[in-house]
């Protein structure tokens, strides 16, 4: 395979790549703070449910 002829299949491939994780990164990282935040969430009710059962 020519240089020119790999070069042009391989820079769509990586803008193509590229643009993927751009539009499903977002999604990710939503989905990982929702995720957090209901850990977060529960571990507080947890520790108030402690300490109400401890009076």
């Amino acid at each position: 395979m020519t240089p020119l002829l790999k070069t042009a299949l391989v820079v769509p491939g990586r803008l193509l790549g590229a643009a993927v994780t751009g539009v499903f990164q977002p999604l990710a990282a939503g989905r990982a703070e929702r995720s957090a935040a209901r850990a977060r969430a529960r571990a507080l009710d947890a520790a108030a449910e402690f300490f109400d059962a401890e009076r």
